[in-house]
């Protein structure tokens, strides 16, 4: 990941997941968390939150929710957003560090092997691709029903799981990423 030498890192990433019971579940993950983690750190003297965004259906029961976000959290991310499921996002994954680097992916499922999926997808660095990146990120950040996160204090109380509703207006920041840079005229 390089960034150009003008491009402020953002205080958070996001990495919109698949719709899937099993993702985030190996030891896989959390390795490429704390990968991500590093190579952020290198970038800046300080490292943002990564942000999953996951989905979740309208009316499912609470606890059920509860325990994804638990199972997120473990996988090394900071703060875990549920989102309604949308049809785009039943095979669909980005990780986005907005307007520096982006990678979508698309699990195709084979016609003729529905138990198969293929990856396709991309990396970018291209303003575009990235705004659209964004603003897909932010699409689904705003219809968040529940925010978990663990405290990051000495004491337990200060250190304990918290799942709540959502509350993104924080994320005002996304804004600027997801607009075209106006032309400047001298």
């Amino acid at each position: 990941m390089k960034r150009a030498p003008d491009a402020e890192l953002p205080p958070a990433v996001f990495w919109i997941i698949p719709d899937s019971e099993l993702w985030g579940r190996t030891s896989l993950v959390r390795e490429l968390v704390t990968a991500v983690r590093a190579e952020l750190a290198k970038m800046s003297e300080w490292a943002p939150e990564i942000v999953v965004v996951a989905p979740c259906r309208q009316g499912e029961h609470k606890d059920h929710s509860v325990k994804r976000a638990r199972l997120l959290l473990d996988a090394g991310f900071n703060r875990v957003f549920l989102s309604p499921y949308q049809v785009k996002q039943e095979c669909f994954e980005v990780l986005l560090v907005p307007g520096i680097f982006g990678v979508a992916s698309y699990q195709w499922t084979l016609p003729s092997a529905d138990r198969y999926n293929v990856p396709l997808g991309f990396l970018t660095q291209v303003p575009i691709k990235l705004q659209k990146m964004a603003a897909f990120s932010q699409s689904l950040l705003a219809s968040s029903i529940y925010a978990s996160r663990r405290g990051n204090g000495s004491t337990p109380e200060e250190r304990r799981f918290r799942f709540e509703d959502a509350v993104v207006s924080e994320f005002v920041w996304l804004d600027r990423f997801t607009a075209a840079p106006r032309n400047r005229t001298t």
